[in-house]
């Protein structure tokens, strides 16, 4: 990976930015969604982080959610950045995961006037060029 690549992709973290939460790209390439979990007081993470905030511990845990939750909020983006502009009218969801944490990701497989809060989701590892490997949410039924 070059310096100029993003340690948000898909791809291992190196030089600079090989960090304590590393194993998350590594879970990643496996079709897993890593967290963490603290060791002393139970709080679960995602994105994973190596220090609690809730008792603060060091004691992090890595653990692999189960990619399953329920849709707590949305938005429909009709005018996306150039950079996102081959992709057209896409869905930013915030995934309620059934672990307890909340993930941002795309929402994808279901109509914008099908959404519905609450509605199930599971998880789904997809690559593409621009960012290697990454996961998206789509309707669990």
């Amino acid at each position: 990976m070059s310096k100029s690549q993003s340690p948000s992709t898909g791809q291992q973290p190196s030089g600079p930015f090989q960090t304590k939460a590393s194993k998350f790209f590594d879970g990643l390439k496996e079709n897993k969604l890593m967290g963490t979990k603290c060791a002393k007081c139970g709080a679960y993470y995602f994105p994973p982080r190596a220090d609690c905030t809730e008792c603060p511990s060091e004691q992090a845990e890595w653990v692999t959610f189960s990619g399953e939750g329920e849709l707590a909020t949305f938005t429909v983006n009709t005018t996306p950045p150039d950079s996102f502009s081959k992709y057209g009218t896409y869905i930013i969801a915030i995934v309620k995961l059934n672990e307890g944490p909340s993930v941002m990701s795309w929402l994808k497989d279901v109509k914008p006037e099908d959404v519905k809060i609450g509605m199930k989701l599971k998880v789904e590892f997809v690559e593409s060029p621009e960012v290697g490997i990454r996961y998206v949410f789509v309707p669990a039924e």
